[in-house]
């Protein structure tokens, strides 16, 4: 207990600020406890050279004129009012997430520390995430749910995307184990998201999942027959089969990708549809958008697709329908920073930017807070996890 009293304002925030993804998925107020806790120690810790030092790194350019292109496009907005709020929102908390995580992984003389310890919590997020999925695939119902409130419901809405995310961060986390552990434990970190992802039936989490491992797997061995990338086959086929066998919902959802194009499929769980009307949408008012969030404010007036198309499910037609050809090319920017930045023909840095570009053309949503707090958490971390290993 002495020993818990006597850490550090730097201790604490190495061991809170990597907890916002779990938080993120057992509810969002323990989300923005996480987070604004994580913002109070960093405040009292930044002093005005590494707060120089921040504003001056190029990932923060990058977004910053990223940033600067939306405010501009946010004068012409259709609801001023509301999209003006939201992108304060999502101001404060991009922001926020990147001086935190450049801070810690980067700047900080003890950032060999702070990523390790980043790591750590991620896995134990990742397990804790897999083990909740499969449990409610296992029991049928939201096990959190019924845990809070002792109600027995059909699973979350919002399964789906914490594998997305798990599909995200999974490849930091194999790549810093495989290098220091055994063969069990890293077995035990790829087999648990394998059947974590699969058990969810998210087909973008699983596309995304293993066009990410291949393309790692590939870029490290360097061959094609190789103990690695037959070892990998192995145990994706073993445990797919498994769980196709043993659970008929990974069945039904497998076999959906058969048929989702068909006149009787799903049409990408209804994306299609919301692809079609955001393009339409953005053909009118091409050159500013309609600012930022305004999908939720057309949702709400329509009831599109029975009120489901809060946002287009992908970042680029989202950016564009938001804040226009203005906003777009500032994001292409960032992107070229982020090419600068980061050396693509590192596996692990591949793997990772190959999970989030196919997540975001059907998933997440770049003004949602937690979403791209938890992204720029990731990226940051990935940017310190590299540069650290190198030296």
């Amino acid at each position: 207990m002495k020993i818990f009293f006597r850490m550090s304002r730097f201790d604490v925030l190495t061991y809170l600020f990597p907890t916002i993804l779990i938080m993120a998925f057992l509810g969002r107020g323990l989300f923005n406890i996480a987070f604004f806790l994580s913002l109070f120690i960093f405040l009292s810790l930044v002093h005005a050279y590494a707060l120089k030092m921040l504003l001056k790194h190029p990932l923060v350019k990058g977004w910053s004129i990223f940033v600067v292109f939306v405010a501009i496009s946010q004068i012409f907005s259709e609801f001023p009012l509301y999209s003006w709020k939201k992108f304060g929102v999502f101001l404060f908390y991009s922001y926020t997430a990147l001086f935190i995580g450049l801070f810690l992984y980067s700047l900080s003389p003890h950032r060999t520390l702070a990523i390790r310890r980043a790591l750590y919590i991620l896995a134990f997020s990742l397990v804790l995430t897999e083990f909740i999925t499969i449990s409610n695939v296992i029991c049928g119902c939201d096990v959190l749910y019924y845990i809070k409130r002792g109600v027995i419901i059909p699973q979350a809405a919002n399964y789906h995307l914490r594998e997305v995310f798990v599909a995200i961060s999974f490849f930091l986390i194999y790549d810093f184990f495989s290098r220091k552990s055994s063969l069990l434990i890293q077995l035990f970190f790829f087999v648990v998201p394998v059947l974590g992802i699969l058990a969810s039936t998210s087909r973008t989490a699983i596309l995304s999942f293993l066009a990410a491992l291949f393309v790692y797997t590939g870029l490290k061995v360097k061959k094609i027959f190789s103990k690695e990338i037959l070892f990998t086959l192995l145990v994706i086929t073993g445990v797919s089969l498994v769980a196709y066998v043993t659970f008929p919902e990974i069945k039904q959802r497998i076999d959906s990708f058969k048929t989702t194009f068909s006149p009787h499929g799903d049409r990408m769980t209804g994306r299609y549809d919301i692809y079609m009307d955001t393009i339409k949408r953005m053909q009118k008012n091409i050159l500013t958008g309609y600012g930022v969030k305004s999908s939720v404010m057309f949702a709400q007036k329509k009831k599109m697709l029975g009120g489901i198309a809060k946002h287009p499910h992908n970042i680029f037609l989202e950016i564009f329908l938001d804040s226009g050809i203005i906003g777009f090319v500032g994001f292409l920017i960032f992107l070229w920073f982020i090419k600068n930045l980061f050396d693509l023909s590192l596996p692990v840095v591949s793997a990772v930017f190959i999970a989030i570009f196919l997540t975001s053309l059907v998933s997440w949503s770049i003004w949602s807070a937690n979403h791209i707090s938890i992204i720029l958490f990731i990226l940051t971390l990935l940017y310190g996890y590299v540069k650290q290993r190198s030296v």
